[in-house]
């Protein structure tokens, strides 16, 4: 089974999901957060893995998009908080929190707040800005918004001892010593929006091929549920 982000509406009910799959490991359960599949972000992770970068320092990561009341009318449920489970932190923005945590590093502790400023309908959040603390000392700001003009690309920077890591479109990571290299993203296909990118293909094929395979997918409901926490986070201690 292939659940779209994120696990569930609530905590508890994640929670509940990940037992579930604990208790029934014969049941193939993954989550689409298919940005971990983009090839930018694979190469990214594989460089900061690799060590030459060295210690991670910080990093920054913004979500400026446009969602207008024609894109809430048109679904009703995605203004109203108990329904759609909160805004644009839950479900614009999951994926790029999710690429900060992977990246950076498990998050330790978060300072944030998220709240309705554009005049959209409903109760869902339209921008949130937050400060986290990952294991290691490094330290991350993110900020997203849906009441931008347009959609922007999404940006993720990385910063390092010896070198900075962009995500914006393509990677382009910049060393100390003055090398520069860049590593193009795939472009979407013919079907979708063109800000969904060309990864929830990769994801659904990876998904598949691993339906033989007796260990559990590598982004299951508990792997999921770390983003989820940190929105969580925001939200408790916003309200």
């Amino acid at each position: 089974m292939l659940l779209e982000k994120p696990v569930a509406h609530t905590i508890d009910q994640a929670e509940l999901l990940v037992a579930a799959a604990g208790d029934h490991p014969q049941v193939k359960l993954g989550v689409c957060l298919q940005n971990r599949y983009n090839l930018t972000s694979q190469a990214a992770r594989k460089l900061l893995d690799g060590g030459e970068l060295g210690r991670v320092v910080g990093a920054s990561a913004t979500v400026l998009w446009h969602r207008d009341a024609a894109y809430y009318d048109a679904r009703p449920w995605r203004s109203v908080r108990a329904r759609a489970g909160g805004g644009v932190l839950i479900n614009q923005a999951i994926h790029t929190l999710d690429l900060l945590q992977w990246l950076v590093g498990d998050v330790t502790a978060l300072r944030g707040h998220a709240g309705r400023y554009g005049g959209l309908p409903g109760d869902v959040e339209d921008t949130a800005h937050v400060v986290l603390d990952h294991d290691g000392g490094a330290r991350s700001v993110f900020f997203a918004t849906v009441t931008n003009a347009t959609d922007s690309p999404v940006a993720l920077e990385v910063v390092a001892e010896h070198g900075t890591l962009l995500l914006r479109g393509d990677l382009t990571v910049a060393y100390a010593d003055g090398r520069v290299e860049t590593v193009a993203e795939l472009a979407p296909g013919g079907t979708g929006r063109s800000y969904w990118g060309a990864s929830h293909e990769l994801l659904i094929a990876d998904f598949y091929r691993s339906l033989t395979d007796p260990e559990p997918f590598w982004i299951g409901p508990r792997e999921a549920l770390a983003s989820q926490r940190l929105i969580a986070e925001i939200y408790r201690t916003t309200s």
